[in-house]
């Protein structure tokens, strides 16, 4: 145990060259790693970092196999675990979520983006209700979240189907009023 250190030189086992890419990091999985070596002449290293593939000193792979002969003994050797150190950080994901209003009404629904490119203002179709009617709304917000962040769960959001062409319009629009007349008929 007195030499294992000497087996690696302080440029290649405490170099750590981090992601260059945007990367996403759940907080119900984030983990941080401290490392403190004391020198019998120098005092400490303290070396602290991240606990996923590029945020580990680069020779950590031979450095963890190297102590895990050594440390077996004293039970969780989690810091040592290779499907944990060479897990590699999930870039973000960014989803568009329309706000859509249906029918005059000023309750906001969300939708996915889909295939679509949408505008406030806008009519789209829509799944919607329980049976997934289609249905026309009109677009009121325009707005892009990091997948941590969306207002309403990616897997339960409905997506947009598609932009109304002035013909679709004109039929929804038609539809709805022959709706409100036969209620107010009644």
């Amino acid at each position: 145990m007195k030499n294992v250190l000497n087996w690696f030189s302080d440029d290649e086992l405490f170099y750590i060259d981090e992601d260059t890419e945007p990367v996403y990091e759940d907080p119900d999985e984030t983990r941080k790693y401290t490392i403190t070596l004391a020198y019998k002449y120098s005092g400490k290293m303290i070396i602290e970092g991240k606990y996923y593939k590029n945020g580990l000193p680069d020779r950590y792979e031979e450095f963890a196999k190297t102590m895990i002969s050594i440390l077996e003994q004293y039970g969780s050797m989690e810091m040592l675990d290779p499907s944990l150190y060479k897990r590699v950080k999930k870039a973000p994901q960014y989803y568009t979520y329309y706000g859509v209003t249906f029918d005059g009404s000023k309750k906001i629904y969300h939708y996915l983006s889909g295939e679509v490119t949408l505008q406030k203002g806008d009519m789209v179709l829509v799944p919607a209700g329980k049976f997934d009617q289609i249905s026309m709304a009109q677009v009121e917000s325009v707005k892009i979240y990091r997948d941590d962040e969306v207002p309403y769960p990616v897997s339960r959001t409905k997506q947009v189907i598609k932009k109304c062409t002035p013909e679709e319009v004109e039929y929804f629009t038609m539809l709805s009023e022959n709706i409100r007349k036969k209620k107010k008929n009644r």
